[in-house]
């Protein structure tokens, strides 16, 4: 949707509302999708209110970074703040708001539903906007709380952590403010913020625990606020989870799969929400112990699954993905390791024994984990095998995400490298030595990249922050997101196999005689046929878009570079059969109908 973004300050010296307003449209090949119209501004000063309409205007190429400037006369003046503690509360702190402005609204009426419109306030507007509006505005408060995570502080930090406390605010912004908290930018306010969001889950589970309560928003906000506090880093090493952090989400499972606690809502979306927050923790290998104490009692809920099976199997799901997350973050762990092999076995994907979200669940792990050409294959035989029409689909949307999620990263990590790479002999640059003092031009020593710029270099953490691995015999083992390149799309036999088995599904899913001859020139080539315990490709029109979209993710829809300009190799072979056949005859049939002209 196009978007209109609005930027406000007061300008003290002449007193005046001023507006910056810009439409960013969506670049569409050579046009602008533009929208015309008015943008209604309303502004509550002191004493007065004003409305205004204002032109929203079009966006060219040559002025699509120039803001529209409107200005408006303030008719109230500023409050003076008295020294004896007498002054109206957006005076004092954490506003300290010595404007003559309490809230702006934009579009307050919402005119503009298909559009995004965003507003940029100052903070102590935005923190009065928040805490002091007479009237409970659920779009402005989110405003003020998305311009307020701009300018991240201690004043920013004590608004949000009341508009947290107060129940009488919607709890949707609340969640807001939570968030807000816990991606907090500035490393003095980030700590702080951590106790509170854990003074404010240790407050409501006792509330909800306990039976104070009876009110279903105490439990939204519990569930939710913990998904924000799991994200949460240390202060000297943000990629790292605070300890505190893991002990409190521990205590919190504990207690949840305890059967003497008695809990008034329904614990299973609550269990697998908390399971699912313990795949975020990252810690140090001094602290693998807390991630051995996390693997025994996911070990132990899924134990309990086998006798006590939970709804539509969200916890056995929510356990498989922390185990696999958990493992790629954390590769040199013993048990993860041992545990990610039971994963790639597909146990959890057999049919009749497994729910259809656990299989779905199970499968991505197991693309996830996906590491050489067994790996590929165990993934083929799954899908072939697979009975369930909308499990097939879900696990072909799973492969060809995972397929452009891999290529994003390889490209991120590829151009990180470019930028932060160790200098060597054939990136010396004559400029930079006559600036450190050795401009003979002579020979030089190679400088290795020190610690302190690998911490800093912008590239991903974990499993993910190299792309592959040299052997020692001089060949490469394939991470997960070098899967694509080092395998799919070399020229070697392992893609020529992957775009036969694809095409061949292709076929399958419009004619299966196509499909049957295409197998028998290609062989050799397919792995997944129409065996004994497979039941094959039905025809289905879902099935052939889906097959489409993976194909083209991975090959963009082009001729792979492995398939030669022959009649030999050619994918799709001119067969005179099935619906080709009849579709031949009816053209030639209207041909000789319209007197050979286009039909």
């Amino acid at each position: 949707f196009p978007k209109i973004c609005v930027e406000y300050e007061h300008r003290k010296k002449d007193n005046r509302h001023v507006l910056h307003i810009k439409h960013e449209s969506v670049w569409n090949n050579t046009n602008f999708s533009n929208v015309c119209g008015s943008l209604k501004i309303q502004i509550h000063e002191l004493e007065h209110e004003i409305n205004e309409y204002v032109h929203i205007p079009a966006a060219t190429a040559w002025n699509q970074h120039v803001p529209s400037k409107y200005e408006f006369v303030c008719q109230s003046k500023a409050k003076r703040k008295h020294k004896n503690g007498d002054n109206e509360p957006w005076l004092e702190a954490p506003a300290n708001n010595e404007t003559p402005v309490k809230w702006i609204r934009i579009d307050p009426d919402y005119e503009w539903l298909l559009h995004s419109v965003f507003c940029l306030i100052e903070a102590p507007i935005a923190i009065t906007q928040l805490l002091h509006d007479d009237v409970r505005n659920v779009k402005s408060q989110i405003e003020a709380i998305h311009c307020l995570r701009l300018e991240p502080g201690k004043n920013t930090s004590d608004a949000l952590v009341q508009t947290l406390n107060d129940e009488m605010n919607f709890y949707k912004v609340r969640l807001e403010a939570a968030k807000a908290l816990a991606q907090d930018r500035n490393p003095a306010t980030l700590h702080e913020n951590k106790t509170e969001l854990m003074a404010v889950i240790k407050k409501l589970w006792h509330k909800i625990k306990s039976q104070h309560t009876t009110q279903l928003i105490d439990y939204f906000l519990l569930k939710q606020i913990a998904v924000y506090l799991s994200s949460m880093g240390e202060r000297k090493f943000p990629h790292y989870t605070p300890v505190e952090i893991i002990d409190l989400l521990v205590t919190l499972l504990k207690e949840l799969i305890d059967d003497t606690v008695q809990f008034p809502y329904c614990q299973q979306p609550l269990i697998a929400s908390m399971i699912v927050n313990l795949a975020n923790v990252r810690v140090a290998p001094q602290r693998y112990h807390k991630i051995k104490e996390i693997t025994n009692i996911l070990n132990q809920i899924l134990s309990l699954q086998r006798l006590f099976k939970s709804h539509r199997g969200q916890i056995q799901s929510a356990c498989l993905q922390t185990c696999a997350t958990l493992y790629l973050n954390h590769c040199q762990h013993e048990a993860l390791r041992e545990y990610s092999k039971t994963l790639r076995k597909a146990k959890f994907c057999k049919y009749g024994k497994f729910h259809d979200e656990v299989r779905v669940a199970a499968f991505r792990v197991l693309v996830q984990l996906m590491k050489d050409k067994s790996c590929m294959k165990k993934c083929f035989k799954t899908i072939a095998k697979e009975v369930v029409p909308g499990v097939r689909i879900e696990m072909l949307r799973i492969w060809s995400a995972s397929m452009k999620r891999n290529d994003y990263l390889r490209q991120y990590e590829e151009i990180a490298n470019d930028l932060h790479r160790a200098q060597n002999n054939e990136a010396f640059d004559p400029h930079l030595s006559l600036l450190h003092g050795d401009g003979d031009g002579g020979e030089h020593e190679p400088r290795e990249e020190q610690l302190r710029a690998i911490n800093m270099r912008p590239t991903l953490r974990g499993y993910q922050s190299s792309t592959c691995y040299k052997m020692a015999d001089g060949g490469v083992s394939v991470t997960e997101y070098t899967f694509v390149e080092q395998v799919l799309r070399r020229k070697a036999q392992p893609s020529k196999m992957v775009a036969d088995q694809l095409w061949n599904w292709l076929l399958r899913t419009m004619d299966k005689r196509l499909a049957d001859k295409h197998g028998r020139q290609h062989m050799d080539s397919l792995f997944v046929g129409d065996n004994d315990d497979s039941k094959g490709i039905i025809k289905s029109m879902d099935l052939m878009f889906l097959i489409s979209e993976l194909y083209r993710s991975i090959w963009k829809f082009e001729t792979p570079s492995f398939y030669q300009n022959t009649s030999k190799h050619r994918i799709f072979g001119n067969y005179d059969a099935g619906n080709q056949r009849r579709v031949r005859n009816a053209v030639k049939q209207l041909q000789a109908k319209f007197n050979n002209n286009a039909p």
